[in-house]
């Protein structure tokens, strides 16, 4: 829902922009969050909530993050890189 994006935006902004980039456009550093592999897609509450990549630098948020807002966030990463790709589809 248009609800759960924006919170998404919202959360993203608070918890992620910092590493992964502002819009979830990254910076080079760490991934960019548009283009993530369906693995990791599959793996986001693992990734986020659990610490799975943790020996990689990626931090866990299971004390912060419900499930739910979680979902919010990765809703958004996909929408965001949804946008992007068909923007740069217009564009040619």
């Amino acid at each position: 829902s248009k609800e759960d994006l924006a919170e998404g935006q919202t959360l993203y902004g608070a918890y992620c922009s910092f590493c992964h980039g502002v819009g979830v456009v990254s910076g080079g550093i760490v991934p960019d969050l548009r283009k993530t592999d369906q693995g990791r897609r599959e793996m986001f509450q693992q990734i986020v909530r659990e610490g799975i990549l943790l020996p990689l630098g990626m931090p866990s948020f299971g004390d912060t993050l419900s499930t739910k807002e979680v979902e919010q966030i990765k809703q958004y990463t996909l929408q965001r890189e949804y946008e992007d790709s068909t923007n740069a589809k217009e564009q040619h």
